[in-house]
């Protein structure tokens, strides 16, 4: 009899073995199913993401090639600006000089009309004037 019992129990045992073991597969089996289909929306998101990816390098290209043209335009605009900048200070130095030119006969001018008698004295205050 207690081989008898020993053997209940050991197949007591080995059922419950079995039980846990089938139900252990089918928890693994439902775990890998899970997995599978949270990695296939993450691959068909990657996807996406890679697609968008694609499609903001292109852009980037885009942008890129219109930054150059960009950039080509205003050296010349800063070529045309330098000549113009140069224009000026010739200019400039011309009119300088034209301006210490006058400035002898605008002095002579200023002093004629500093010794002409005022128009409201009289004729004895003129020729005061004149006399000076």
């Amino acid at each position: 009899m207690a081989d008898e019992d020993d053997l209940e129990r050991r197949l007591h045992q080995l059922e419950h073995g079995h039980r846990l073991t089938r139900w252990y597969t089918g928890r693994i089996d439902r775990d890998l199913a899970e997995i599978a289909t949270t990695q296939q929306e993450h691959t068909e998101l990657l996807r996406g993401l890679v697609g968008t990816a694609d499609s903001m390098a292109t852009q980037l290209q885009g942008l890129n090639s219109s930054t150059d043209s960009i950039a080509t335009r205003l050296e010349g605009l800063t070529g045309k600006t330098d000549s113009i900048e140069a224009q000026l200070g010739s200019l400039a130095g011309a009119t300088d000089s034209m301006a210490l030119q006058m400035r002898g006969p605008t002095q002579l001018v200023g002093e004629v009309l500093r010794r002409l008698p005022d128009p409201d004295a009289g004729q004895q205050g003129a020729a005061e004037g004149i006399a000076e």
